[in-house]
């Protein structure tokens, strides 16, 4: 009987966490595909399973997450609710493996309820609006399968100090092998092993499992092994990232504060209003959240009794836990107001939320409190996580009506003036728009549809004007826009805010139109310019 109601307990919050994950994300359930999507997903349909398996430009070695791309299009077809769902699947997969370790810890550290405390872990997790990018986004998936996979290696890892069965060790090898196949980031997790056979031995003051050891043994012979089909596939261990990842190494040290501060706020804060971007680059303003929030910190800190009951071996594991998992890629630039990017935090959160839960189950008396507590916080991130996913729903409408309208003109005589590259972060079409005006509007392949500029959109308000003369084409940018330029043989003067094309007569004479994305607001979205000789005309399509 008692086992029956363990088992009857754990179905709960099953059901509790994949249902909260379903809730959160609903909205974006409907959203079409976006750039990278439909390259990767038009790339297998058109090459087959294997094609990117390997890339030999980017370095990526990533056969898993494939896999689930083949897996969605053969169940799913071009229907994007199947790909959205996949993904919310191993968000929540993701968050009952945080719902595991934190009961692990918890059972020892709280004296609360520790299934009713972790179950509040899972679901802050779920809740982060820094996690939009990775769910909402489905090429965004390498992060939530390889962490998925990565975090119930290390529930199993940890369930050897409770049962020491081989098996638990056996599935842990296996998880993370497949894990690392799916993205690279995972590779921390052995060091994080260390850490956890660390704390337990500082905990208890005697030796681990055997079979951890063993396990942790094998754990590194795997990234060994990892590391050298890297090397043979791409002549180093680090693909064409190599020189990457050592410009970026060489700023850490000047880089390293900042931007430690910018993805801890951003962990538990959304984006934030476009608005603010002025008053957020007053170094003064800027420094001084920070500032407010450890004073917060050190009140609780002075608190005697707090302190006292800090397990402080748990909160350094952790601590170490997010900075080793930040390392490589601290030096990335995470804005504050766009979604870019964001995926990056999707590890280092989920030791976040579980510093964060804990400090407010050890600091806060009661158990009603606690509740109350953890449950405004989970509020707040849930309203702020629908108001980021209205980007990732407003961008998909963008690349589908785009998509449509340019899937009707003939890429052998037109080319494309300017499309979005993203809005407010959610990516448009910085890649993909061959693919998406063909495959997924069911065209034919002919000639490649060629682009000539990407750019930023920052709010659906935003007129893009084109007007034109007798021998150039004048694209008009609202202010404070990033965009970039391919110049196809055209004559392109780029000014502050505005991008003249123009041409000598008879170099481009197949291409007769060009055509302009104007506005997000507007409809139709798109214009075209018909050159007609050494003339052009501007029409509405």
């Amino acid at each position: 009987m008692r086992r029956s109601a363990a088992y009857l307990r754990e179905l709960l919050v099953i059901l509790v966490i994949f249902g909260f994950a379903v809730l959160c994300y609903a909205s974006v359930i409907p959203a079409y595909f976006l750039s990278d999507d439909f390259t990767l997903i038009g790339e297998t349909i058109r090459r087959g399973m294997f094609y990117t398996w390997v890339s030999q430009s980017a370095g990526y070695l990533r056969p898993g997450t494939i896999l689930s791309y083949v897996v969605d299009h053969q169940v799913w077809g071009l229907n994007p609710t199947g790909y959205h769902l996949t993904n919310i699947l191993f968000h929540g997969l993701s968050a009952y493996a945080l719902f595991l370790i934190s009961r692990h810890y918890f059972r020892k550290l709280l004296s609360a309820e520790p299934t009713l405390v972790s179950c509040f872990v899972a679901c802050v997790f779920v809740a982060l609006p820094c996690h939009s990018e990775s769910v909402s986004w489905i090429a965004g998936r390498t992060d939530v399968i390889a962490i998925a996979l990565g975090l119930t290696a290390t529930a199993f890892f940890l369930f050897l100090f409770e049962d020491r069965s081989p098996l638990w060790g056996l599935l842990s090898a296996v998880l993370l092998a497949a894990a690392l196949f799916t993205k690279e980031s995972v590779i921390i997790l052995p060091l994080i092993w260390c850490g956890i056979v660390l704390q337990a031995w500082w905990l208890r003051k005697d030796y681990p499992p055997v079979a951890s050891l063993i396990t942790l043994l094998v754990s590194f012979i795997l990234l060994g092994g990892y590391f050298f089909l890297r090397r043979e596939i791409f002549g180093n261990f680090t693909g064409a990232q190599g020189a990457a990842l050592h410009h970026l190494l060489s700023k850490l040290p000047i880089t390293s504060a900042d931007h430690l501060y910018r993805f801890i706020v951003h962990t538990f804060l959304p984006t934030l209003p476009f608005r603010l971007y002025t008053m957020s680059q007053q170094p003064l303003a800027f420094w001084a959240t920070g500032f407010a929030a450890g004073i917060v910190a050190s009140v609780f800190i002075v608190h005697r009794r707090w302190f006292r009951a800090v397990n402080w071996s748990f909160v350094i594991l952790l601590g170490v836990c997010y900075l080793v998992s930040v390392l490589p890629v601290l030096t990335m630039e995470l804005n504050l107001f766009e979604s870019q990017g964001e995926r990056v935090l999707y590890l280092p959160s989920t030791f976040a939320c579980l510093l964060l839960v804990y400090f407010a189950a050890t600091c806060i008396p009661q158990a009603r409190y606690q509740s109350f507590a953890l449950l405004i916080l989970i509020f707040f991130e849930s309203i702020s996580l629908q108001w980021v996913n209205q980007r990732w729903i407003t961008a998909s409408q963008l690349s589908e009506q785009i998509a449509s309208e340019v899937s009707k003109t003939d890429p052998a005589s037109t080319l494309v003036l300017n499309v979005p590259d993203n809005y407010r972060g959610a990516y448009v079409f910085r890649n993909g728009l061959d693919e998406a005006a063909t495959i997924f509007m069911r065209q034919e392949t002919r000639v490649p549809y060629r682009v000539m500029v990407l750019h930023d959109v920052n709010s659906i308000d935003e007129l893009f004007e084109v007007g034109s003369d007798s021998t150039s084409v004048v694209l008009a940018l609202p202010e404070n826009i990033r965009y970039h330029v391919r110049e196809y043989g055209f004559l392109v003067e780029k000014g502050e805010w505005s991008i003249a094309v123009a041409d000598s007569p008879g170099a481009h004479p197949e291409i007769l139109s060009f055509l302009s994305f104007t506005t997000a607001a507007g409809k139709p979205m798109l214009r075209t310019i018909r050159w007609m000789g050494t003339k052009l005309k501007l029409s509405a399509q």
